[in-house]
């Protein structure tokens, strides 16, 4: 666990990319990026997300839905993801935006 005098190691991942700084993103249900890709990570923790992997006991809960570029992306919509802790922590440090302005549907995570 992280003290006050540890830096956050997220924060060590996210900030030395650049070319997510002021990037407007969306909130969407994960879906594949393209033809057999079967997850993302979010770019800052590393959190698995998938619309159809499920999580072995033990490892870590799988995301259903994220923060994820958009279509002006350099790299196109869904390209990169960011979980909702993440986002909620970085998003002012990283000058991110939210382009679509749909709520969150869930935090759920599939056990």
């Amino acid at each position: 666990m992280e003290t006050e005098d540890e830096p956050d190691w997220r924060a060590e991942q996210l900030l030395e990319k650049d070319y997510l700084v002021g990037v407007g993103f969306q909130w969407r249900r994960h879906s594949a990026y393209r033809e057999g890709w079967d997850h993302d990570h979010c770019v800052g923790c590393w959190a698995t997300s998938s619309e159809h992997e499920v999580a072995e006991p033990g490892e870590e809960p799988i995301l259903r839905e994220g923060f994820t570029t958009c279509a002006d992306f350099e790299n196109g919509a869904e390209y990169w993801w960011i979980c909702l802790d993440c986002w909620a922590t970085f998003k002012d440090a990283m000058k991110w935006t939210l382009s679509v302005t749909e709520a969150p549907r869930s935090t759920d995570r599939q056990a």
